[in-house]
């Protein structure tokens, strides 16, 4: 099953300030589709940023990739201790714009499965290659014009 469509795969993104905590707060994200990337990949490009953008767009950008894709938390609690029930909404009231920022660029990064994890991953192709290998070396499968 392809990770986008698959509801129990999920990553857990680490804020750099919390990693060496030992039971720091964990955000929960599902992998994206391809559409559900593109839809939001251009959000920290430059020429994104230099569009005549407001801070508060920018952000709302931002906080709207992270919501659409986030599906949980683990340890994340208020300043008085008490742990944060999970809302999406809530968080631009919960993290520092830095913050937002970081776990947009982590989840975008997260979501690129790059050759050498998909080769690693030990699934084989269904399809067999002796036929495509014999027409890559010159063979005569290939469709006619």
């Amino acid at each position: 099953m392809p990770l986008a469509l698959d509801p129990n795969e999920t990553f857990d993104l680490v804020l750099e300030t919390d990693r060496e905590k030992p039971d720091p707060p964990a955000f929960v994200f599902r992998y994206m589709t391809e559409r559900e990337f593109l839809a939001h990949a251009a959000i920290g490009d430059d020429d994104e940023l230099r569009s005549g953008l407001s801070s508060a767009e920018a952000m709302d950008r931002v906080h709207a990739a992270l919501a659409a894709n986030l599906v949980g938390w683990r340890n994340l609690r208020s300043r008085e201790g008490e742990p944060i029930p999970f809302a999406p909404q809530r968080l631009p009231d919960l993290l520092t714009v830095g913050e937002m920022w970081e776990l947009y660029y982590g989840a975008r990064r997260q979501n690129r499965v790059e050759d050498d994890e998909k080769n690693a991953s030990g699934s084989q192709s269904p399809t067999p290659t002796d036929a495509s290998a014999a027409t890559a070396q010159g063979g005569t499968d290939a469709p006619t014009p």
